[in-house]
């Protein structure tokens, strides 16, 4: 999906009033009492999966990370928040949250994150699907697929430049850095996938 057509669809989604999926909210949960146990069991590992925290606990500011209520900034971040929307938008604008829609390397507690450490507390969640969550129809059998890493992107953090540096000889990866100032170019090693 172009980003152009995601904002348009994120932007409708915002004119809807969100007192209509408030109301909404109440006839999902008691649809839940409806399921049988083995789909009850499955939501609970999804729940489980995405939200480690299981105590109650107190929101608290935390240094570098967004602290607002759930109607403020939706439009910064916009990939992030319009993806945020459908799943905030069920709730009341005035809660409170702890977010950070980067790449996240640390322990942020009780925040909203698009990824985290292994074995962190961050509740993670589907954010920026357009990029992260698009899956191709491969029609190609994975034992007839070259055995091989490939990269493609831009290399502007200090990082991806030594990665590239780094391993742009091994047989094993096809690496593209699309950033040509920073020593862009492909180093295909091996077959090209």
């Amino acid at each position: 999906m172009s980003r152009m057509i995601m904002n348009l669809k994120g932007l409708g989604a915002l004119s809807i009033p969100r007192v209509f999926f408030n109301m909404q909210l109440i006839s999902k949960l008691n649809a839940l009492k409806k399921l049988k146990n083995y789909e009850i069991l499955h939501i609970k590992n999804r729940l489980n999966y995405y939200n480690k925290i299981n105590d109650f606990f107190e929101l608290k500011k935390i240094e570098n990370v967004e602290h607002s209520k759930l109607g403020e900034n939706l439009l910064k971040n916009t990939s992030y928040s319009f993806d945020f929307y459908k799943v905030s938008k069920y709730f009341h604008k005035d809660l409170k949250i702890n977010k950070f829609f980067y790449d996240c390397s640390s322990e942020f507690l009780n925040t909203i994150t698009k990824s985290r450490p292994i074995d962190s507390k961050n509740v993670i969640l589907k954010l920026d699907s357009r990029r992260h969550f698009c899956f191709l129809n491969d029609k190609n059998d994975f034992k007839d697929k070259v055995d091989l890493a490939v990269f493609r992107g831009a290399c502007v953090q200090q990082n991806r430049i030594d990665f590239i540096n780094k391993f742009k000889d091994c047989k094993r990866l096809n690496l593209g850095n699309v950033n040509k100032k920073n020593g862009g170019g492909v180093f295909k090693q091996g077959r090209a996938a």
